[in-house]
C-alpha cells in the first residue's frame, strides 16, 4: 500500500515506532515540509514493514524497517531508480542487491541518547 491518505502516517509511525533508534531519520521525514520527498511504502495488515525512497537527494535514500518476506512485497510493488543510497539493515541487503548490479557497503554507527544526563 503506497502512502496517499492522512491516515496512512499512523500506521507508517506505529511500524517506525517500534525501532525509534533505527528509524530516527525517516521518522524526521514525516515532517509536512518532507512529505514532498517522500514516497512511503507500507504493509497494511501483515508483518509490519515500511519503505521510504526519500527524493530529495541524487541518488535518492532508501528506508527500510520489517522483515525480509514483507520488504520484498513492498519492493515488488513498484520499479526501483537506476542507483540508491541504501539506509538498510544487513539482513535485507541480500534482497536489495538482487535487483542491483552493484552494492557497495559501509558501517553507520550512531550514538543515541536514552537518558539526559
Amino acid at each position: 500500500m503506497t502512502c496517499t491518505e492522512r491516515d496512512s502516517f499512523h500506521r507508517i509511525r506505529e511500524v517506525l515506532n517500534h525501532d525509534r533508534s533505527w528509524s530516527l531519520y525517516a521518522l524526521g521525514d514525516l515532517a509536512p515540509a518532507e512529505l514532498m520527498h517522500c514516497e512511503w511504502r507500507f504493509t497494511a495488515q501483515d508483518s509490519p514493514a515500511v519503505t521510504l525512497f526519500y527524493r530529495a537527494f541524487d541518488p535518492p535514500v532508501f528506508f527500510a524497517i520489517g522483515s525480509a518476506m514483507a520488504l520484498e512485497r513492498l519492493l515488488d510493488q513498484a520499479p526501483l531508480p537506476s542507483s540508491l543510497y541504501l539506509h538498510i539493515r544487513p539482513e535485507i541487503l541480500a534482497l536489495v542487491s538482487e535487483r542491483y548490479r552493484r552494492v557497495t557497503t559501509k558501517m553507520m554507527r550512531r550514538m543515541i541518547l536514552h537518558e539526559p544526563a
